[in-house]
This record gives structure tokens, C-alpha cells and sequence, in this order.
């Protein structure tokens, strides 16, 4: 019982390092080499900030347990939606972009009703494998490229800005102040991606483990322990820009990140893999769409200033432990 514990917890540590470390050494090396700026902030952010879910996928899926990387996808995209940007509201009122509120919502409903339509081919042909395929890996990198593209016309082709946009804004900044050699910027690449790659490993790793002593599906695992693991990072800048009233950031940071995750990182470990499809993630896809149109219906109550209060920050919060605690009832029973 140990072992697998002190896995799960090194696992999340090296995953939280090694994302940091990809940043600070990415955005250090792009502007040593003159690289242009905007292509800085599409590699940083792209990559960057999924850096854990992606690794976490890609070693979850070459080791034969895709359904724990899918469960985490899954599991985050519903924690970031509740129980981060409820708790991002209790800190500190969270006031969302009109940008945030009639593009990027939209946006993630859309790529959640594609995730749904794509990986569930057998719904209109019964010849079909429930799975995603290089296929439809490449359509979801096709528009997450849109998507990016989209968004650095309208920031004035500044890729600077738009890594400002999401998240590790503490991090490039620390790169800019602190910054370094090419030799040693190259080295912190190199390190950070050994790091997230390890680390991704050990999690994996310890999930199963943990999953035969326990007695739990893996896909439990993913949705829970997994999703909280790589939302860790997440969780604590979300909070931090809360507690420096930076609340206008938090929602565009973390609705950016579940069409991230839903389209760069899932496209991405397809093109490498297939990943099988398990039909039981379903109804969290459902959770996920619902909690979506939850967060649109508080905005749009009338009021002039888009925002989220302390009282509907812990109405998010209730509805995540709502769905946690049906959660663990639905693979009980």
C-alpha cells in the first residue's frame, strides 16, 4: 500500500516540476533564438500548459490502460468547469470576458459534442469500433490550430500575450527576469520533458496498483485521482491570480484549458495510438456539457457585469461534490 502511494505522490510532483520547467526553459530558448513571439506563445501554451495531461495520456495509453488518460480528461475538464472555478469565486468574485462567455463556452460545449459523436461511432454505425483514430486525431488538431489561430489575430499576433491569457503567467514572467543561456535552457527542456515523462509513469503506475488493492475500475480512477493530480497545477495558480484579484483571467484560463485538453491533448495521443472508448464515460461527458450550460445560465441573469459571486462559487463547489458522490455510487453499484 505504501509503494503505490509514494508513486501517486512523486508522480503528481514531477508532473508539477516538469510543466513549470517546459515553460520557463521553452520561453527562454524561443527568445534567445529569436523565435518569433507568437510562434513562442502557440508552442508554450500549447504544449506547456497540458503538458501533465498529455504525458499522463500517452503513457496511460502505450501501457494498456487508455481508459485511466481518458477518465482524467474527462475528470479535469469537469473539475476545472466546478470545483476550481467555484473555488477561484469563493477567494475572490471571478469576472469573465465577454470573449470567454460567447466564444470559448461555445467552443468547449462543441468540442464535448464532437468527443461525444467521434468516439462513439457504433451510436450510427454498428461495423464500427468506439474509439479515437488517427482519423479523428487529426481533425481535433486541425481546429484546436483554428482555435489558436483565431485567438492570435485577435491579440494582435503577440504570442506573449496570449501565453498571459492562460495560464503560468507567474512562471513566464520568472523566465523573462531569470533568463538564461541556450545550452542551459536546452538542458531544461530536456529535463523537464524526462520529468514529465517519469512522472506520468509513476502515476500511472500507482493508479493501477492502487486500483487492484482497492477493488475500483481504472476508470474511476482516472475521473478522481487521476483528474485531480494533473488539476493540482491548475488549482494553484487559478487561486493565486484569485487572491490577486486577477479573477478577469481565471475563467478564460480554465475553459481554455478543457478545449486544450479535449483537442490538443486527445488529438495528439491519437495520432500516436488509438484510444478505445469506454461507454460508461458517457454520462460525464453529459456532466461536463451540463456543467458548462450551468456557468452560462449564471452569467446570464440579467446583470450588466459578468460575474461570479462567493454565493455561486459554493454552488459550484456543491454541484462537484454532487457529482463525486454519484459518481462513486454509479461504479459501486
Amino acid at each position: 500500500m505504501f509503494f503505490p502511494l509514494f508513486l501517486l505522490l512523486a508522480g503528481g510532483v514531477f508532473l508539477f516540476k516538469g510543466a513549470q520547467f517546459l515553460v520557463h526553459g521553452g520561453s527562454v530558448l524561443g527568445l534567445r533564438l529569436k523565435i518569433p513571439p507568437a510562434v513562442i506563445g502557440l508552442t508554450v501554451v500549447a504544449f506547456g500548459t497540458s503538458a501533465p495531461e498529455f504525458f499522463l495520456n500517452l503513457s496511460a495509453a502505450l501501457t494498456g490502460n487508455a481508459v485511466i488518460g481518458l477518465g482524467d480528461i474527462a475528470g479535469a475538464n469537469i473539475a476545472n468547469a466546478l470545483l476550481i472555478l467555484g473555488c477561484a469565486a469563493v477567494v475572490g468574485p471571478v469576472t469573465v470576458p465577454r470573449a470567454t462567455l460567447v466564444r470559448d463556452v461555445p467552443i468547449a460545449i462543441a468540442a464535448t459534442v464532437l468527443l461525444a459523436l467521434l468516439a462513439n461511432e457504433r451510436w450510427y454505425s454498428l461495423s464500427a469500433t468506439n474509439q479515437l483514430s488517427f482519423r479523428d486525431g487529426l481533425l481535433f488538431l486541425g481546429l484546436f490550430s483554428v482555435f489558436i489561430y483565431a485567438l492570435l489575430v485577435e491579440k494582435g499576433m503577440d504570442g506573449m500575450r496570449l501565453i498571459q491569457h492562460f495560464r503560468f503567467r507567474h512562471a513566464y514572467r520568472v523566465s523573462l527576469i531569470g533568463a538564461h543561456s541556450i545550452p542551459k535552457a536546452l538542458l531544461e527542456v530536456f529535463v523537464s520533458v524526462f520529468a514529465l515523462w517519469f512522472g506520468a509513469a509513476a502515476f500511472v503506475r500507482a493508479l493501477t496498483d492502487l486500483g487492484a488493492l482497492w477493488g475500483l475500475p481504472e476508470t474511476l480512477l482516472g475521473l478522481t485521482l487521476a483528474a485531480l493530480g494533473t488539476t493540482l497545477p491548475e488549482l494553484s495558480t487559478t487561486l493565486v491570480a484569485a487572491w490577486r484579484k486577477e479573477g478577469d483571467i481565471v475563467a478564460g484560463n480554465l475553459i481554455g484549458s478543457v478545449i486544450f485538453n479535449t483537442l490538443f491533448v486527445l488529438g495528439a495521443v491519437s495520432l500516436v495510438t488509438p484510444l478505445p472508448w469506454p461507454i460508461t464515460l458517457n454520462a460525464d461527458l453529459g456532466v461536463l456539457m451540463g456543467a458548462l450550460v450551468l456557468i452560462v445560465l449564471l452569467l446570464w441573469r440579467g446583470r450588466k457585469r459578468r460575474e461570479i459571486s462567493r454565493g455561486e462559487g459554493v454552488v459550484l463547489i456543491l454541484a462537484y461534490v454532487v457529482y463525486a458522490a454519484l459518481l462513486f455510487g454509479r461504479f459501486a453499484s
